[in-house]
């Protein structure tokens, strides 16, 4: 079996050294670059995993390995502070030197790696393997649902507590699956470990959460065989046996095993991910159906008296993953040989289609060939993120919402698992709403206060107005049978006319009917 770890470098005292408030106490492990320490948080006492950055630019080649590193230790800062689950790693603290990140306080865990247990077992009991591959399912689905593919899924990469559950660890090179794509560059580089990486990442296609199923699934043969499905004498083989060569049935190895057991690991290590499960969730029920348990069963790495070894009794381990490079002879190795030979009419047919849209087809080819070789854009720093962030609070103290809710929407549009971002937007939000509301209820009441001054100059235009008085017609004096003249207007208006100074005047009808007043009969009677 090929060696592709690094040798390991002398151990030195680090008891005491110092990372801001954290104390290291002792070494747990090293990677291709950085080192894991178990540390205490001098500030509350919490013993945690320090994982550390070279502080010398000796440990790198270039300053082209140093920016890739410290990239993929940011973007693990970023992936693993966004994914809270149980059977994922919990990232406490990111810390800084500078603008540079210099380590990232990470969940210690009581217990070992799945690469030591393995080592330690040669191969594991049947129940304990199915419930390590159901905890790192479902800790994939949570991931997966969030749209973060792990790229890199190992039994170094597998922690086990001494509670018996298994945690995902290092999301050094995970990717969002929106910006997976692809992942074997123009010079011919590609990240990850050979025995476990999907044939699509291999052949630089686009990777998808199914290509972490198949690391799963090469992950759980090797936990019931004590073997990996794809071996060879050097690194090229073993890239080709994944891509190329099936995958012994893992029955004809462990007869004693299930006889669901082969077609469920079939399906997981598939060389087509469409003929893969569709999701990780989709993967763990099945697995749950063919064991006929549910999640609450009782735990088989808890029985018997089983117990997991704590990391104090381990030695540091190096499990790097670094970029492995292939010339382009080494790459067309890889293509699989099961290719058809069209027919007659078939190449008949090809060669009419190149014909007519040959000039097409070589404009899309230069296309092509210029967004591969475009440089990929790093996200911005941490500095840059901190700057809009702050732009956008302080648009909003400034009661500038729209602005300020599109500074936010702006940064969740490249980092859409920010709590800092998702809570400015929905304050940004609320706060562009209450202005709305209040605007509308000023503009109301300013409506009302306008009715309300309308109505009452009405009343006061009305009030000034001059009145016109109507005198009714005035009734006509009736004469008694013994021909005496009574005015019954006078009368019925005596006690009115002495009221008011000014004589009575006579309306317009008592002076066309007025009647002329009787003379007295002179003294013949006549």
């Amino acid at each position: 079996m090929p060696n592709f770890e690094r040798e390991k470098r002398p151990e030195r005292s680090v008891e005491g050294m110092l990372f801001d408030h954290y104390e290291v106490e002792k070494t747990l492990g090293r990677g291709a670059m950085g080192v894991v320490y178990l540390a205490k948080d001098l500030r509350i006492g919490r013993r945690v995993a320090l994982k550390t950055v070279p502080r010398f630019n000796q440990a790198f080649e270039s300053d082209r390995d140093e920016q890739d590193f410290l990239e993929r230790f940011r973007r693990e800062a970023e992936l693993c502070g966004s994914l809270i689950h149980r059977n994922i790693i919990t990232l406490y603290e990111v810390g800084w030197e500078g603008r540079r990140i210099s380590y990232l306080a990470m969940e210690y865990v009581d217990g070992e790696s799945l690469l030591s247990m393995i080592a330690r077992e040669g191969r594991l009991e049947p129940d304990a393997a199915f419930k390590i591959t159901d905890d790192i399912l479902n800790g994939l689905s949570w991931a997966h649902a969030r749209h973060v593919i792990h790229r890199d899924i190992k039994p170094a990469n597998i922690l086990i507590s001494i509670h018996g559950e298994a945690k995902i660890a290092d999301f050094g090179v995970a990717r969002y699956a929106r910006s997976a794509g692809r992942t074997l560059t123009d010079v011919g580089q590609l990240i990850g470990t050979p025995y476990y990486m999907a044939p699509e990442l291999i052949a630089g296609k686009s990777v998808q959460s199914q290509s972490d199923l198949f690391s799963v699934g090469v992950v759980l043969f090797e936990m019931l065989t004590g073997k990996k499905p794809f071996e060879g004498p050097d690194l090229m083989d073993v890239l080709y046996n994944v891509v190329n060569t099936p995958a012994p049935d893992v029955q004809s190895l462990r007869p004693d095993l299930p006889r669901w057991v082969s077609g469920f690991v079939r399906r997981l290590i598939a060389k087509n991910p469409a003929d893969r499960f569709l999701s990780a969730e989709a993967a763990m029920k099945e697995l749950r159906r063919l064991m006929g348990v549910s999640p609450a069963a009782s735990n088989p790495l808890l029985q018997a008296g089983r117990t997991i070894p704590v990391v104090s009794n381990l030695t540091p381990e190096e499990t790097p993953t670094t970029p492995i490079t292939l010339d382009y002879a080494s790459r067309q190795r890889l293509v699989p040989l099961n290719r058809t030979v069209p027919t007659v009419l078939g190449l008949t047919v090809i060669l009419i289609v190149i014909g007519v849209f040959g000039i097409a087809v070589g404009l899309i080819q230069r296309e092509m060939r210029a967004v591969e070789s475009t440089e990929i854009v790093l996200p911005l720093d941490h500095e840059a993120r901190e700057a809009m962030l702050r732009e956008a609070n302080i648009l909003l103290q400034a009661g500038q919402y729209e602005e300020s809710l599109a500074r936010f929407r702006a940064y969740l549009t490249e980092y859409p698992f920010s709590e800092t971002a998702r809570a400015g937007e929905q304050q940004a939000l609320g706060a562009l709403r209450a202005s709305e509301e209040q605007r509308v209820a000023e503009e109301a009441e300013k409506q009302r206060q306008w009715e309300a001054l309308q109505r009452q100059r009405e009343m006061q235009r009305r009030a000034n107005r001059p009145q016109t008085r109507i005198t009714p017609p005035e009734p006509v004096a009736e004469i008694e049978p013994a021909g005496e003249v009574i005015d019954v207007a006078a009368e019925a208006g005596a006690e009115a006319a002495t009221e008011t100074a000014e004589p009575p005047r006579k309306s317009f009808w008592s002076r066309i009917f007025k009647r002329p007043t009787p003379q007295p009969p002179d003294g013949n009677g006549q």
